[in-house]
C-alpha cells in the first residue's frame, strides 16, 4: 500500500446534534509495531457534508501531507429533523508521507 493505501472501512457515527461549532476530525497514523505515528489530519464541518466519496487535504504541522477520500451516507430517522447516524468509509489515500 505504500503512500497511496486503500482501506474501504467504514465507521458509524450517531449523530443526536450538531454543534454549530464543530467538526469531524480525521487522524491518519502509521501502524507499525511499538509506533503509531501521525501522518496528517483534516477537520471537516459537518454542514459541508454531502452523500459520496470526496476528497479532503491532509496536513502535518501546517504543510500538506496528502489527499484522503472518505465515502459518506446517512441513515435517515423517520421522525427527527436530523440523520439518526453517519456512515464514513475510508476509501483510499493518495501522497502520503512516508512514516519516520
Amino acid at each position: 500500500a505504500g503512500q497511496n493505501p486503500t482501506w474501504g472501512e467504514t465507521f458509524e457515527f450517531n449523530l443526536t446534534s450538531i454543534r454549530a461549532d464543530g467538526y469531524l476530525e480525521v487522524l491518519v497514523k502509521d501502524q507499525d509495531p511499538g509506533s503509531n505515528d501521525l501522518l496528517g489530519v483534516t477537520k471537516i464541518n459537518p454542514n459541508q457534508i454531502r452523500s459520496g466519496p470526496q476528497w479532503y487535504t491532509l496536513t502535518s504541522n501546517g504543510r500538506a501531507a496528502g489527499e484522503l477520500q472518505l465515502g459518506f451516507s446517512f441513515d435517515d430517522a423517520d421522525d427527527f429533523p436530523l440523520p439518526a447516524a453517519l456512515h464514513v468509509t475510508v476509501e483510499r489515500a493518495w501522497d502520503l508521507p512516508k512514516s519516520a
